[in-house]
Parts: structure tokens; sequence; C-alpha cells
């Protein structure tokens, strides 16, 4: 696997070849400082909520537009595999992450799915 070059948890700038004690140039973070816990945990369980809110209304009203809804749960996803990956929060609060990523393209794959079909059955009644 190949290795995350270290970057700023407040702005993501790359922050290779400066010391520990120096400041990010592009926000004037500490370099050896993270994020509060809370909000370096936020991303996963924002994922989990929102993969479970898009495919819950999937099936409830709202039908291909949750895949819309999926979207955020996603990227909150990546946000937290990412803060993993930089040791800014521990392996174990990766589970809620999963959930959402998981529930997320779920619901994008049924809602993608559910307009293939709409698409189907109007073309097919312009020729019946």
């Amino acid at each position: 696997m190949a290795k995350v070059p270290p970057t700023c948890w407040k702005c993501g700038y790359e922050l290779s070849g400066l010391k520990v004690d120096d400041l990010c140039p592009e926000c004037g973070c500490a370099v050896w400082s993270r994020p509060p816990i809370e909000q370096a945990t936020q991303n996963a369980s924002r994922s989990m909520t929102w993969g479970i809110v898009s495919l819950v209304l999937f099936f409830a009203c709202l039908g291909p537009l949750a895949g819309l809804l999926a979207i955020p749960a996603v990227t909150y996803a990546s946000k937290a595999n990412t803060e993993v990956r930089q040791g800014l929060i521990d392996k174990s609060q990766i589970s809620g992450a999963k959930t959402g990523l998981i529930l997320g393209w779920i619901t994008i794959g049924l809602s993608l799915l559910a307009v293939c079909a709409y698409a189907f059955v109007l073309v097919l009644t312009q020729y019946l």
C-alpha cells in the first residue's frame, strides 16, 4: 500500500519536508497538532446517518431522488477513511463510515436501477 504523505488536518495542505515545530504555510496551523477528537469522529457518524436516511427515503417516498442524498454518505465515509489512514482517529471508529458507505452505494445503485426501469417503461409504452 502506498504511503500517504502527511497533510494538515485543517486545510489539507501537504506537509512533506516541514519540521515538526513548523506551521502549515497555507493556514498557519501547527504541524504537530491534531483536530479535536469530536471533529475527527463526526465524519464516520455523519456517513452512517446519511446512508441510513437515504436508503429509508428511497423506499419510503423519494425513489431515485434518494440517490442524491446518498452522495454525502459516500463523501463523509471517504473523509473518515482518510482520517484513519492519517492516524487522526482510531480504526474502531471506521465501522460507522463503512456502514454509511455501503448503504450509500446501495441507494445510488437502486436509484440508477429505478431510473433505468422508468426509462424502459416509458419507451415500452410508446411502442405498444
